[in-house]
C-alpha cells in the first residue's frame, strides 16, 4: 500500500506556497512602481532644465604656471538654479586632450570669475554645467558652451 502526504499537510503547503508567491509579486510590483516614478521625476527635471542658460562674458589669459596656461572665465548664471560646478573638456584645434572638474559654485543670477589652469595647447574649452534641481546632481550636456581659449 502506498502512502502519500496527509490532506492537511498538502493544504498547508499550498497555502504557504501561495502566500510566498503573492508576497514576491507584490514586492516586485512596488519596486517597479518606485523605479518608474523616480525615472519619470528625473525626466521631468530634465524637461524643466531644457533651456538652462548661463553665459561666458569674458575669457582672459592671465599668464603661465608650471608650463600651463592660467585663464580667467567670467560667467553669469541666468537661471533660478545654483550651478554646483562644471565639467570642462579641453580641446586643441581638433581633439579632446583633457578634462577638468571645476568645483566653483555660482548662485542664481550671480556673476563669477573662475580661475583655471589649462594645458598649454588648449585652444577650446567646453563647459558643461552641473546643477541640483532636487536631490541629485545633474550634468546638463545640452546646456554646454564651447569657448575659445586665448
Amino acid at each position: 500500500m502506498k502512502k502519500g502526504i496527509s490532506p492537511i499537510l498538502a493544504t498547508v503547503l499550498l497555502v504557504g506556497l501561495t502566500v510566498a508567491l503573492v508576497a514576491g509579486i507584490a514586492s516586485w510590483t512596488l519596486n517597479l512602481r518606485e523605479s518608474t516614478t523616480k525615472f519619470a521625476e528625473q525626466q521631468q527635471q530634465l524637461l524643466e532644465l531644457e533651456g538652462f542658460n548661463f553665459e561666458v562674458l569674458n575669457v582672459e589669459n592671465t599668464g603661465i604656471s608650471r608650463d600651463n596656461k592660467l585663464i580667467e572665465i567670467k560667467i553669469i548664471n541666468n537661471e533660478n538654479y545654483k550651478i554646483y560646478g562644471f565639467i570642462a573638456v579641453e580641446y586643441n584645434e581638433n581633439n579632446n586632450i583633457g578634462t577638468l572638474n571645476i568645483n566653483d559654485e555660482i548662485n542664481p543670477y550671480e556673476t563669477k570669475i573662475i580661475s583655471l589652469e589649462v594645458l598649454p595647447q588648449t585652444a577650446k574649452l567646453r563647459l558643461i554645467p552641473i546643477v541640483k534641481p532636487d536631490k541629485d546632481l545633474l550634468t546638463l550636456h545640452n546646456a554646454d558652451i564651447t569657448i575659445r581659449v586665448p
